[in-house]
């Protein structure tokens, strides 16, 4: 079967690399069978339990900041692209 190949940003992949790490999420993606099939609600599950909200809370004078930093670099991920290439639907490199 040939793979086709997308290119994407650094975020992406970090959270690609994050995911391939993860014990249990491929088979939970996997679970969700279809291509189509929207992924992103799953992978921001995972990522809100892996960074829980006291890692913000315990830095009181930049922990706002960082938590807004955090989550305007989570919205460049494009979460698709991730469930392709965990799936191993698609291919993904750094554009």
């Amino acid at each position: 079967m040939s793979k086709h190949c997308f290119a994407t940003n650094a975020e992406t992949l970090l959270v690609l690399a994050w995911a391939a790490r993860q014990a249990g999420l491929r088979e939970a993606l996997l679970d969700d069978n279809a291509p189509g099939k929207e992924c992103e609600p799953l992978l921001r599950n995972w990522l809100e339990k892996a960074l829980p909200q006291q890692v913000f809370e315990q830095n009181p004078p930049y922990g706002p900041c960082f938590e807004r930093l955090y989550t305007w670099r989570l919205e460049q991920v494009e979460y698709s692209l991730v469930g392709w290439a965990m799936r191993d639907y698609h291919a993904v490199s750094y554009n």
